[in-house]
């Protein structure tokens, strides 16, 4: 029995060995900047990128999501994809009258939408998503959800976040967008 343990702490050491000489490895990549958007990660500078953020460019994007939080507990990743764009292009100094986005949530995603007392009904837990959101918002983000969505779940728009526009569906949005010439980009 000792002669088995020693030999699977052998294997399990060489196994680790790779990954702490990783973890001891200096970084390849330079720091995030600071986030200018609460709630959300800062953007990192890629030395030598094929494509650049130019201050000069105009920016325009509908973020559609789809996709519900795997846990409830935590802000919706398809807010996080939304602020580190904008806080790349804030870190390159492009100007707010360059930057047009929007986010139109549909499916489960929506429910990042709800308001406290209706994320409480039925997650038990108050929705975690209110701090990046208004700051998204803040930042000029036009934030919509699906009212068909809203309308199949008897979803009144007091049951929402106050701030979030209610639009008629997340497809009309999304051709609406794309004849207006913004990149739809999906989760």
């Amino acid at each position: 029995m000792m002669d088995i343990t020693l030999r699977i702490i052998g294997i399990l050491a060489a196994l680790g060995a790779p990954l702490a000489a990783r973890a001891a490895e200096p970084r390849v990549w330079p720091a995030p900047t600071p986030p200018a958007i609460a709630g959300s990660s800062g953007y990192v500078e890629i030395p030598g990128a094929a494509v650049t953020r130019d201050p000069k460019r105009s920016y325009k994007a509908l973020f559609s999501a789809a996709t519900g939080a795997p846990d409830p507990a935590r802000p919706l990743s398809a807010f996080g994809r939304v602020a580190l764009q904008l806080n790349g292009l804030i870190a390159a100094k492009v100007p707010a009258s360059h930057i047009s986005f929007a986010m139109i949530l549909y499916g489960a995603a929506a429910d990042a939408v709800l308001s406290d007392a209706e994320y409480r009904k039925k997650y038990n837990i108050d929705n975690p998503n209110k701090v990046i959101f208004n700051a998204l918002r803040q930042a000029g983000v036009r934030m919509m959800v699906c009212g068909q969505w809203a309308a199949g779940r008897n979803i009144a728009r007091d049951q929402l976040l106050p701030g979030i526009e209610v639009a008629e569906a997340a497809t009309l949005v999304q051709i609406t967008y794309a004849n207006d010439g913004y990149a739809v980009l999906y989760n």
